[in-house]
């Protein structure tokens, strides 16, 4: 999948319909009606795996949904 920034994520939870909460120093928080749990994203420049597939299952989005909105954020 390669690496992913913080900005790029956000927007790729955005296009899925996420909306920013509330932001602290190091961290966004998104939430979406109908999910329990909101989308945490970490500021780092490069996010790592784990907390992609974490917050891609939050999100209720298989592998492939994923993968498309991840390239509609990055303008491709």
């Amino acid at each position: 999948m390669g690496p992913i920034s913080w900005k790029v994520h956000k927007k790729l939870c955005e296009l899925a319909g996420w909306v920013k909460t509330r932001e602290e120093s190091s961290h966004i928080c998104m939430e979406k009606a109908g999910h329990a749990r909101p989308v945490v994203i970490p500021k780092y420049p490069d996010l790592a795996d784990d907390i992609l597939h974490n917050n891609r299952r939050t999100m209720g989005l298989s592998r492939k949904e994923f993968e498309e909105l991840l390239s509609q954020a990055r303008g491709r």
